[in-house]
């Protein structure tokens, strides 16, 4: 077996635990919904740690301080350069052989 397909026969593993975790807790919470309860005697895990699904914000300030906008005064000066072509001179073309002419 090589790494490849055992790398992927894991990842195959927790993707269907995954699932199988997701699809309990959604049939869990259709079957008994939010409110508290019990399973033969003793308190439903899944439900008391369902309960603190939302975390707590901060509360946002009232005053939000003005924004401060900075304007630039220098400004780098800009100079178009002309192009100047390529005046180098190319190598001369290359032919075949002269042994095959």
């Amino acid at each position: 077996m090589t790494l490849r397909r055992a790398y992927r026969g894991l990842t195959v593993l927790l993707v269907g635990i995954f699932l199988v975790f997701q699809i309990s807790a959604a049939t869990h919470a259709a079957s008994y919904g939010d409110a508290p309860h019990e399973h033969e005697g003793s308190i439903c895990v899944i439900a008391t740690l369902a309960e603190d699904d939302q975390g707590i914000l901060p509360i946002a300030p009232e005053h939000i301080a003005e924004s401060v906008s900075v304007e630039c005064k220098w400004q780098k000066s800009f100079t178009s350069a002309a192009v100047v072509a390529n005046q180098s001179r190319a190598p001369p073309p290359r032919g075949p052989p002269l042994f095959i002419q």
